[in-house]
């Protein structure tokens, strides 16, 4: 056995547990799991949707238009990249190793469609009940990837592909900052 079972689901959902497989702790929910390096800095994103969903779950008819702007901005400057990431790096590291058709990933994948048609919602209109909508599909959809698709990731690729992945991870951030810089720069 090469972990130790974290999830009662019935996707392999298991959390490394040899020495060199463990990362900094996510701090995601009630509990904290250890998490490979690789995935730490998504986990970290989490914790800002975390922040940005309970803003849109608590708006009221006073605080709307702000909790719609500050979820914009978070939009803008993080999860639609953290989306990207995930969509272009994260998951086809999986694939490569694992069956793409897999119930967690397709999931994932429609969650991501249904936030980025909710976002795009919000630049034109900003009704409560999206608001709430929203904040509770984001924070659900948090919890997904921290607990059945990150565990899944790690169970199923090797070390080496892991700490691959990581690489991957970082190169993408810091090409998708370099581009926005550039085009900061442009408009300017």
């Amino acid at each position: 056995m090469r972990g130790v079972s974290r999830d009662p689901s019935p996707a392999r959902s298991r959390i490394r547990s040899s020495p060199g497989a463990r990362g900094r702790r996510a701090g995601y929910g009630a509990g904290t799991v250890k998490r490979h390096p690789a995935l730490v800095p998504l986990s970290q994103d989490h914790h800002q949707a975390l922040v940005s969903a309970l803003k849109l779950r608590r708006a009221t008819a006073e605080t709307a238009a702000d909790a719609a702007r500050a979820f914009r901005e978070h939009w803008e400057t993080g999860e639609r990249l953290h989306f990207r990431i995930e969509e272009e790096v994260l998951l086809p590291a999986f694939a490569a190793h694992a069956d793409p058709d897999h119930p967690v990933v397709v999931q994932v994948l429609l969650e991501h469609v249904a936030i980025r048609r909710d976002a795009d919602r919000l630049a034109s209109e900003a009704p409560l009940e999206l608001l709430h909508d929203l904040g509770a599909r984001l924070s659900a959809h948090v919890e997904l990837e921290e607990r059945r698709l990150f565990p899944l990731i790690e169970e199923t690729l090797p070390e080496d592909a892991l700490v691959a992945l990581g690489e991957r991870l970082r190169e993408a951030e810091a090409e998708a900052v370099a581009a926005s810089r550039h085009d900061s720069a442009t408009d300017a």
